[in-house]
């Protein structure tokens, strides 16, 4: 019986790093945000959620990759934009950077995973291990 739950285990970490190691091929010229995440939803699956108008704000994207993994193409995609990523299971959610809110929540911060430009950050708690 233990042997049955050390090989599922085993068997679902090796699954999740398929999942995250898919390959993508996308080669635009001046495509909108949305037209890219919808090629990323045809090649994995993954679906997005973002606010309308937060897609609409968005810059358009040149992008030519060909078997890159999907945080790559993210990366590229959300460079010099004024939004972040995340990934939660297969939905990939987007949300707009305020630069006027100069309080961050650490936590918070840590799960979008694209860097952002920031003028001031005041540390309200640092604790050492």
């Amino acid at each position: 019986m233990k042997l049955v739950i050390i090989l599922l285990v085993i068997s679902l970490c090796l699954l999740n790093s398929v999942v995250y190691s898919q390959k993508l091929t996308i080669v635009r010229n001046n495509a909108t945000l949305e037209e890219i995440l919808l090629d990323i939803n045809r090649q994995t699956g993954y679906y997005y959620s973002a606010n309308s108008q937060v897609l609409e704000s968005a810059k358009c994207v040149s992008i030519d990759v060909k078997n890159a993994e999907l945080d790559h193409v993210l990366t590229v995609c959300f460079k010099d934009q004024q939004l972040v990523y995340s990934i939660r299971g297969n939905i990939i959610l987007v949300k707009k950077i305020d630069l006027k809110d100069r309080m961050i929540d650490v936590d918070d911060f840590s799960k979008w995973t694209t860097p952002i430009p920031i003028r001031e950050i005041f540390i309200t708690e640092c604790k050492l291990v």
